[in-house]
């Protein structure tokens, strides 16, 4: 363990104690990895010492199963994760009053006590991935489904077909509305997923079990290269669309480009696999200043790309998390929501949507004065219990 490495164990020890199974830097660093860049050393520290302290907080028990107050489309269940007592916990919360109505477990047991990712089709039907750890390394990684009834209960847990993936590194995943497709980022053990041009989407047809890849060009071709950031189906799950920085020259890990060139592109049929740099581009932003672009959703039927934004600027100026839509052929941009955070940090973003891609859990902020809930017509609509701050939510 290095020097950093240690700061950041006490800094979890000191927020969640030390029982058995507690919150370790692993698996921090496994449910952010898609929230980094790795810009160096120090950069690292500061990022990873806010992680840590965003993972404070505290999950309450199962009640009884309540009706939803919530406009007509929304999901009326949402899944939480959270530490209760420094153990990692997963729930199942009811939008409307944020009563939580069970508890998600894994069901491979040689599985670590947490989950990531998690996502959901039309149907309430949530797909998760459970990692088995062998010295803090990932030994193994499968994705499970669990269906939450009308009434906010757990059933119907199952391994999928295709879900044993083998040792890898797992980054976001997405399921398609009718849950027939599975599109999920991984990387090689031991790397983070938005880290290096290894990364691949693995799509999975859920009913046969089929895997196909969608992977970068050779190093040794002259080809746009990407780390993936954020992956979501559209076209009803005919097109895989990801979020990719792209990367300038050769190797297994080479610097990102200058300026930051981030493309959105859409691969398709997404069932067939192949070259990232194949598909084609919905939106390209170079940019030389602060901001870069961290999430991204389209909805089902393609007429819209909801992406998300982070700025940094110089101080004493306040960074902000911009989440904005794009109509599908045009660049006009209309923002649906932001939040502003501490001078000089980077507020911490998790953002989740439903099948549809057109509702979204927000929760981001710094970790004193942090906003958590669901965007409705530009406002947000916060989550109860209010002021929780949480590892992540799905819907």
């Amino acid at each position: 363990m290095n020097d950093m490495e240690s700061r950041l164990t006490e800094l979890l020890r000191a927020g969640v104690g030390d029982p058995p199974n507690r919150v370790t830097v692993q698996a921090v660093r496994h449910e952010r990895a898609r929230r980094r860049i790795v810009l160096g050393a120090a950069a690292a520290v500061s990022v990873l010492a806010a992680v840590s302290a965003g993972l404070l907080v505290q999950v309450g028990n199962p009640g009884q199963s309540v009706s939803s107050a919530v406009p007509a489309g929304v999901p009326r269940y949402y899944v939480q994760e959270g530490t209760s007592q420094g153990l990692l916990k997963t729930v199942v919360r009811a939008t409307a009053t944020g009563l939580v109505t069970d508890t998600v477990r894994c069901p491979w047991q040689s599985a670590a006590p947490w989950i990531y990712p998690i996502a959901a089709d039309g149907h309430q039907r949530f797909f998760m991935v459970c990692t088995s750890n062998d010295h803090q390394s990932p030994a193994g990684a499968r994705i499970y489904q669990f269906r939450v009834t009308s009434s906010g209960q757990v059933s119907d847990y199952g391994l999928i077909p295709g879900g044993k993936l083998g040792a890898v590194s797992v980054g976001p995943m997405t399921v398609s509305p009718d849950g027939s497709e599975v599109a999920v980022i991984v990387s090689p053990p031991g790397t983070g997923p938005a880290t290096t041009p290894r990364a691949e989407i693995l799509v999975i047809d859920t009913r046969s079990g089929a895997h196909v890849i969608w992977r970068n060009a050779p190093a040794t071709r002259h080809a746009s290269r990407f780390r993936i950031f954020d992956v979501s189906f559209a076209a009803g799950g005919r097109e895989v669309v990801f979020l990719g920085t792209r990367t300038c020259g050769s190797g297994n890990n080479p610097a990102l480009c200058r300026p930051s060139d981030q493309q959105v592109r859409a691969l398709s049929p997404a069932a067939d696999g192949g070259m990232l740099n194949a598909g084609r581009i919905l939106l390209q932003r170079t940019e030389r200043g602060p901001r870069r672009i961290t999430d991204i959703a389209v909805s089902a039927d393609g007429t819209t790309l909801t992406i998300v934004t982070v700025s940094v600027p110089p101080r004493p100026q306040p960074s902000t998390a911009t989440v904005s839509q794009l109509p599908a052929g045009t660049r006009r941009q209309r923002i649906i929501y932001q939040i502003h955070g501490s001078s000089g940090l980077e507020p911490e973003v998790f953002f989740s949507t439903d099948s549809s891609g057109r509702h979204f859990l927000i929760n981001a902020g710094t970790t004193t004065h942090r906003a958590d809930g669901w965007i409705n017509n530009g406002k947000l609509v916060t989550l109860k219990p209010s002021g929780n701050l949480v590892s992540y939510e799905a819907w």
